[in-house]
C-alpha cells in the first residue's frame, strides 16, 4: 500500500495555498493509519484511512473556494493598511492627549493607555500575524515551547487590559456625569493613574 504521507507530501507540493500548519493534522492522521495497518490492524486502519481522506477532501475543497481566497486577500492587503493608519492614529492621540489633557482630565489617562495599548497589539499581534500569512513561515508562537507560552500570556493580557481600560473609562465618566459633585474627589487624574497601574497588575497576574 502507498505510503500516505508521500502522497500528502505530492499534494502539499501542488497546492501553493496550502501551509504545514493547515495540514498537520492530516498528517497526523495518515501517520495513525500507517502504523495502524502496519501492524496487521486492517480494521481499524481502513476507519482512520477514511477519515483522513474525507478530511483531507474537507481541507482541499475549503482552501480552493472562493471565500479562502477573498479571506486570505482581505488578511494581505488589508491588515498592513490598518497596522499603518492605526499605529499613526494612536501616535497622534498619544501626543495630544499627553501634551494637552492627560495632567487636567481623568478620562484622558484611560486614552493614552488604550492608545498604547491597542499599537502593541497592532504591532506585535496583528503585525506578526501578517508577516506568517504572506511569507507562509511558521508563526512566532508555534518556534518553541517557551515562546508559544509567552506569546500566550502577552496576547491574553494586552487584549484583557484594553477591555479593563474600557470599563475603567466608562466607570469614570458615569460618576462624572450622574454624581458632579462626588466626581471632584474621585475622577481626578492621580485616582486614574493608579486605577490604571492596578488594572495592570491585576490583569497581568489572571
Amino acid at each position: 500500500m502507498t505510503d500516505l504521507n508521500s502522497n500528502l507530501m505530492m499534494m502539499n507540493q501542488s497546492n501553493d495555498n496550502m501551509n504545514t500548519d493547515d495540514i498537520s493534522i492530516l498528517y497526523q492522521l495518515s501517520d495513525i493509519a500507517n502504523q495502524t495497518l502496519q501492524n496487521n490492524s486492517q480494521d481499524i486502519g481502513n476507519k482512520y484511512l477514511d477519515d483522513f481522506y474525507i478530511l483531507q477532501k474537507r481541507q482541499l475543497d475549503f482552501l480552493q473556494s472562493t471565500e479562502y481566497k477573498i479571506i486570505t486577500n482581505l488578511q494581505i492587503y488589508f491588515k498592513p493598511i490598518l497596522i499603518v493608519l492605526g499605529t499613526i492614529g494612536n501616535i497622534f492621540t498619544a501626543r495630544v492627549l499627553y501634551k494637552r489633557y492627560v495632567k487636567q482630565n481623568s478620562a484622558s489617562v484611560y486614552l493614552l493607555a488604550l492608545a498604547i495599548t491597542n499599537t502593541l497589539i497592532l504591532n506585535l499581534i496583528i503585525a506578526p500575524d501578517w508577516i506568517h500569512i504572506v511569507t507562509q513561515t511558521r508563526y512566532i508562537a508555534n518556534t518553541s515551547d517557551w515562546m508559544c507560552r509567552i506569546w500566550k500570556f502577552y496576547s491574553e493580557f494586552i487584549k484583557a487590559l484594553c477591555i479593563w481600560l474600557v470599563v475603567a473609562m466608562t466607570v469614570d465618566r458615569f460618576i462624572f456625569l450622574w454624581y458632579p459633585l462626588r466626581a471632584q474627589s474621585i475622577c481626578t487624574v492621580f485616582i486614574a493613574k493608579v486605577t490604571t497601574v492596578l488594572l495592570i497588575v491585576f490583569t497581568g497576574s489572571l
